[in-house]
C-alpha cells in the first residue's frame, strides 16, 4: 500500500525526489524467490500471489525509472536482481531427480534471509530515532503492512505446514511489532505538537 502512494507521488512530481528505487527492486527480488519457492512447493497460492508482487512492484521499478536521473545506477540494480534470480534458477534446476527437498530447503533458507532483511530495513534509521526520540523518519504505513502481512502469510504457514515460510513471518511479525511499539514510545513530534495544542499535555 505504502508502495502504490510513493510510487503515485513519483508519477505525479514528474521525480523521485529524495525517495529510492531500492525497496520496489528488493520486492521484485523477494517475490521472484518466493514465487520460485513456490514453484517447488507446487502451491497455486503462494505462486499465483508472488506472481501479482512482481507484477505490481516491477510497474512501481518502471514507474521510478522513468522519470530518475541516475538511470545507470538503477539499470546496474536491475541487472543484479536479474542476474540473481537466472543464477538461483540455474542453480535450483541443477539438482537431479529426487533431490527437490534439498533443493526446497536451500531455497527455502535464501528466501527467509531475503525476507528478513527487508522486513527489518526500517530499522536502518534505529539510532537516529533512539537520538531524537522521534519516529518521524520510520514509513508508519510500511511497517504496519508488513506486520499484518507476515501475520497472515504465518497462519497460512502453520495451515500448510511449511517450515521456512513459518519461520520468515513469525519473525517478520515480530520484528513488525517491534518497529510499531517504536511508535508508542517515541512519538513523532507532529503527535507531540497536536497533543500540546489540544491541551493534552
Amino acid at each position: 500500500m505504502n508502495f502504490r502512494f510513493t510510487a503515485r507521488k513519483v508519477w505525479q512530481l514528474r521525480s523521485p525526489g529524495d525517495l529510492s528505487p531500492v525497496p520496489f527492486i528488493a520486492a521484485v527480488l523477494g517475490s521472484s524467490l518466493w514465487f520460485l519457492y513456490g514453484v517447488l512447493l507446487k502451491d497455486s497460492t503462494v505462486m499465483y500471489t508472488n506472481i501479482a508482487g512482481i507484477t505490481l512492484n516491477s510497474f512501481y521499478v518502471f514507474v521510478f525509472y522513468l522519470y530518475t536521473a541516475k538511470k545507470v545506477l538503477m539499470s546496474r540494480q536491475i541487472l543484479s536482481v536479474l542476474i540473481i534470480v537466472m543464477t538461483i534458477v540455474i542453480y535450483i534446476r541443477s539438482f537431479s531427480v529426487g533431490e527437490e527437498m534439498i533443493a526446497r530447503n536451500q531455497l527455502g533458507l535464501i528466501c527467509t534471509i531475503v525476507s528478513l532483511s527487508s522486513c527489518a530495513s526500517p530499522l536502518i534509521t534505529l539510532k537516529h530515532v533512539m537520538r531524537t526520540k522521534s519516529t518521524e523518519t520510520l514509513p508508519f504505513p510500511l511497517i504496519l503492512c508488513i506486520f499484518i502481512v507476515c501475520l497472515l502469510w504465518y497462519v497460512y504457514a502453520v495451515l500448510i505446514e511449511d517450515f521456512y515460510m513459518q519461520v520468515t513471518n513469525l519473525l517478520g511479525s515480530l520484528i513488525g511489532l517491534a518497529q510499531l511499539s517504536l511508535f508508542y514510545i517515541y512519538p513523532s513530534s507532529s503527535h507531540r505538537d497536536k497533543d500540546y495544542h489540544s491541551g493534552n499535555i
